[in-house]
């Protein structure tokens, strides 16, 4: 968790079937303020967690953040996860993951700069 960037999702978004069911191992994007930070969909958790995150994201968003102190408490944190997609399944490559969510933000409109776009 403090490795990798990765975001959660409650268990029943996870278990469709369709094509555009997230999937862990899909790529993502958490949104707070003026960046776009690239991660994957890491997990799935309980019903009642709706924007859990790896603590590699939280303590980058807010460097107090822990286990028990919110990355951030407030609705200003947003995650697109891109259904269909897949990290490979290796030894995570973060430039890799960086380059793969810019060319899918730009699949659905773009950025203004790629500099919006965290380097981890």
């Amino acid at each position: 968790a403090t490795t990798d960037p990765f975001v959660v999702l409650p268990n029943s978004w996870l278990s469709g079937s369709s094509s555009w069911t997230p999937k862990a191992g899909n790529y993502a994007a958490v949104v707070y303020k003026s960046k776009i930070y690239p991660a994957i969909l890491g997990d799935s958790g309980p019903e009642s967690k709706v924007g859990e995150a790896s603590l590699k994201i939280a303590r980058t968003l807010n460097p107090e953040a822990s286990g028990r102190v919110r990355a951030v408490s407030d609705v200003s944190v947003s995650y697109l996860v891109f259904p269909g997609t897949r990290a490979p399944a290796a030894e995570p490559d973060l430039v890799v993951w960086r380059e793969e969510v810019l060319k899918l933000l730009g699949e659905i409109g773009g950025v203004s700069s790629e500099e919006i776009v965290h380097t981890w």
